[in-house]
């Protein structure tokens, strides 16, 4: 049996076929972008992006990357340079802002999987006070 290796960025920066066509990166993107785009466009599964949603697709993992870089800086330098903020917390934030309004638009979010239908419906079984601790009254 032949042992693969991991798949080049090339290789993963076409997949996901929506209707005829396959949801591509742009070819020209860094190849951390197509990975990110790779990887966002199969586990949302079949059917989930249109063709024309490729860019948007693309914004959302370029914002991941320069998120994930911007957190590297900030570990290795720390949250303060020279008796100023970090210029990386900026980035980091604006960064972390596009990702989640793409990820909303994407239908990427939790809160965009949510059936607004069931939503609701579900009985509570209590505050989690009251799952962990049994219902039990302290006071009494």
């Amino acid at each position: 049996m032949q042992k693969r290796g991991r798949p080049s960025s090339a290789s993963l920066a076409v997949i996901a076929p929506t209707g005829d066509r396959l949801l591509r990166c742009r070819p020209d993107a860094p190849d951390e972008v197509k990975a990110v785009f790779a990887r966002i466009v199969s586990d949302a599964g079949a059917g989930h992006f249109r063709a024309s949603d490729a860019d948007l697709v693309e914004q959302y993992a370029a914002s991941i990357v320069l998120a994930r870089d911007a957190y590297a800086k900030l570990d290795e330098e720390g949250p303060v340079v020279a008796g100023r903020i970090n210029p990386g917390q900026t980035v980091l934030e604006k960064a972390n802002r596009a990702s989640v309004a793409l990820s909303m638009r994407l239908r990427l979010a939790p809160q965009s999987r949510m059936d607004r239908k069931k939503a609701g419906t579900a009985r509570s079984s209590g505050s989690a006070y009251d799952v962990i601790h049994g219902g039990e009254d302290d006071q009494g």
